[in-house]
């Protein structure tokens, strides 16, 4: 007949055994801030000695180091009841009370084994079955092995996950700036074009009235008196020409900035086109080469200044961008002339 203090260990023990790490981490329930993740060592050594302790004969342990046995595996199975039923309550300083309970364990686990190695030192079997304990070795071996290839599939399912989601980012971020630009050289084109219009209304008033003047000066303005000296009828005839002076250059000045104008109307519109046709020639293309040529031909035509024959400066296009567009399209055919 088993002894009664041998029953109650054997209980404690087993009680002890029903708490695995993942109950006592507790990681999904109380998140990594909360989770008993520094005491996963500590929980394993305590269910390891437990494991030695019910493969030993406890039956030739004497009944006062049983007793001590029966003590600290109560303290630890109650360390470990109360970590498995933590809960962070309102107002409560929830990581201290962590740390309080992992030090409570270990302080518990530490005397535990103190007395658990001597006694096992007493009560160990050398002739214990070592099928049993390779067979168990078996089972958790296998049991981590599945749990690695399931962690490795949701890493590769996650590394799948976040480069399509990577892919599509980048698409939107792409199309959301061509659109933004596309607007932009919109709006300005617009501006310069209202801004033109209303300096080409201002140059041919000022044309007329210069015109107006030139005709009155000439036809109805009064004459120079006959009885005028010579210094006179120079001061008189020098203002009428600094005044005609004065509106031909305003005139001459208006119609500079309305040639301004049009011209960034027409680079800003050139601009705007290039953008809205970009997106269509770089989802056609058919290899990254004509995408590279596609952009660099774009990226010209929008920061490199365009000829407009409003400047006197502008240059002719050279036949190099134009050879590289006809390329372009010649790819996006398929080859067909």
């Amino acid at each position: 007949m088993a002894r009664a203090d041998v029953t109650q260990l054997t209980q404690l023990l087993q009680e002890i055994l029903t708490f695995t790490s993942s109950d006592l981490v507790r990681e999904t329930e109380l998140g990594k801030a909360l989770a008993f993740t520094e005491g996963e060592s500590d929980f394993r050594n305590v269910r390891t000695i437990a494991t030695r302790l019910l493969a030993a004969d406890l039956e030739m342990l004497p009944p006062n180091m049983v007793n001590q046995l029966i003590g600290y595996a109560t303290s630890t199975r109650d360390a470990l009841k109360t970590i498995s039923t933590f809960t962070p309550a309102a107002g409560q300083d929830a990581k201290g009370t962590q740390v309080s309970y992992l030090t409570n364990l270990r302080s518990y686990y530490e005397q535990f084994a103190s007395v658990a190695g001597t006694a096992l030192s007493l009560a160990s079997r050398p002739e214990l079955d070592l099928t049993d304990i390779r067979r168990r070795a078996d089972e958790a071996l296998g049991d981590l092995r599945s749990k690695i290839d399931e962690a490795r599939a949701i890493q590769d399912k996650a590394a799948a996950d976040a480069q399509r989601t990577v892919s599509s980012l980048q698409a939107a971020a792409g199309a959301g700036g061509v659109a933004r630009y596309t607007r932009l050289f919109g709006d300005e084109a617009t501006a310069h074009r209202k801004a033109a219009l209303k300096w080409l209304w201002t140059t041919a008033l000022l044309g007329l009235g210069t015109l107006a003047y030139a005709i009155w000066a000439l036809w109805s303005a009064p004459g120079i008196p006959r009885e005028a000296t010579v210094s006179e009828s120079i001061q008189y005839g020098l203002g009428k020409l600094l005044i005609f002076t004065v509106l031909v250059s305003a005139v001459i000045w208006s119609g500079r900035v309305y040639r301004a104008h049009q011209h960034n109307y027409i680079v800003n519109r050139h601009r705007q086109i290039a953008l809205t046709t970009f997106e269509t020639f770089v989802e056609n293309a058919a290899d990254p080469e004509t995408k590279s040529a596609v952009l660099r031909q774009t990226t010209e035509s929008i920061f490199a200044l365009q000829p407009t024959g409003y400047v006197s400066q502008d240059a002719d296009p050279s036949t190099t961008g134009t050879g590289q567009i006809l390329e372009i399209v010649r790819n996006i055919g398929g080859g067909k002339t």
